[in-house]
């Protein structure tokens, strides 16, 4: 999500009021730890413009350490997609609203399976 921690716990904040369960994690290498210790997630949001890890970075080593898991790439600029950002990786442009931020990455969770 957001490498600044305010701007990060506001939005998390406001997805939680949106009804999502939001995990935060500070930075890309933070992210790739949580979920290398086997942390159920549905979707991952990162921000392009991150400390030592760029968001397209963190959607490519999730691409291959964690195959299938959507991943939406928060962006302030309507700039190409960065070129390590995996084929099908959305990329949503901020300022975005909460309520549609939210719908959208509801959009991207995959239904269950039977049974499941």
């Amino acid at each position: 999500m957001e490498d600044e921690a305010p701007l990060r716990q506001v939005m998390a904040a406001a997805l939680r009021e949106e009804g999502l369960v939001v995990t935060e994690a500070a930075d890309a290498p933070a992210a790739l730890r949580l979920l290398d210790t086997g942390l159920g997630c549905d979707v991952v949001l990162t921000d392009q413009a991150m400390p030592g890890m760029t968001g397209g970075a963190l959607a490519a080593a999730l691409a291959r350490r964690r195959p299938g898991l959507p991943v939406a790439l928060l962006s302030g600029h309507a700039d190409p997609p960065p070129p390590e950002l995996p084929p099908g990786v959305p990329v949503l442009l901020k300022p975005l609203g909460t309520a549609a931020l939210a719908a959208r990455l509801r959009q991207m969770v995959p239904e269950p399976g039977p049974g499941g």
